[in-house]
């Protein structure tokens, strides 16, 4: 909660990659593109194709309509199948 704050039902959490499909060593910067201009614009899109939560994953996916964003905090996190990994924290000042 000091990073994200109170988030009421969890922290939202979204996959733009299910707009870019797999992108492989691209995705990082990809995906941070999206989050910066999600920022900007304070508004989060829904995570495609999700419907149904897996009761044992307590993680709160966007999915349906796009949410407004409260606090301009991202957490980008990639990997691609050859093992390459790249985590980025982006705050907006």
């Amino acid at each position: 909660t000091e990073v994200f704050g109170d988030q009421t039902g969890g922290i939202p959490v979204l996959a733009l990659k299910s707009y870019l499909g797999n992108s492989g060593s691209g995705c990082g910067l990809l995906e941070l593109s999206g989050s910066l201009l999600g920022m900007a614009s304070n508004c989060l899109p829904p995570t495609l194709n999700y419907e149904t939560r897996d009761p044992a994953c307590p993680v709160t996916v966007l999915h349906g309509a796009p949410q407004a964003v409260h606090k301009p905090i991202v957490l980008n996190v990639n990997f691609t199948r050859l093992g390459q990994a790249s985590a980025l924290l982006v705050e907006a000042i």
